[in-house]
């Protein structure tokens, strides 16, 4: 019986270190890692890296109630631009969203936007996904 409960107590030992590791990753083009267009797929992210530029660049007018459509704050923002067509994921450079902030074409807002445009333009070429 004692052997028995000793083999127990070391499986559950074993169980628990085995479950506790962590295995840390770097996500290119988001957190502290600079951005760079040509990182592999789904390394920019649109809750780590899209969602950030509508919140400081873009929510100012483009919120919830606020009139100007899409809206794009984080709640609302994916759902917004895709049920809205702002994204063309077959032609990604001819996104509204893209076209929109993209400096050689406007100065939406008052201000260049290259590189939110650069993220927002490999996102879509990744599949404009919701992660």
């Amino acid at each position: 019986m004692k052997k028995l409960l000793y083999l127990f107590i070391a499986a559950l030992v074993i169980t628990v270190l085995l479950n506790s590791c962590e295995k840390k990753t770097i996500d290119l083009g988001s957190g502290d890692e600079p951005y760079n267009p040509t990182a592999p797929a789904d390394s920019v992210r649109f809750n780590a890296d899209i969602i950030p530029v509508f919140t400081t660049e873009c929510t100012g007018c483009h919120s919830i109630g606020g009139g100007l459509q899409p809206e794009l704050e984080a709640s609302v923002a994916y759902s917004s631009i895709i049920d809205g067509g702002y994204v063309n994921t077959s032609n990604p450079s001819n996104s509204i969203l893209y076209t929109t902030i993209e400096p050689v074409t406007t100065l939406h807002g008052g201000g260049q936007h290259k590189t939110a445009a650069d993220k927002i333009l490999v996102w879509i070429q990744q599949g404009a996904k919701n992660n």
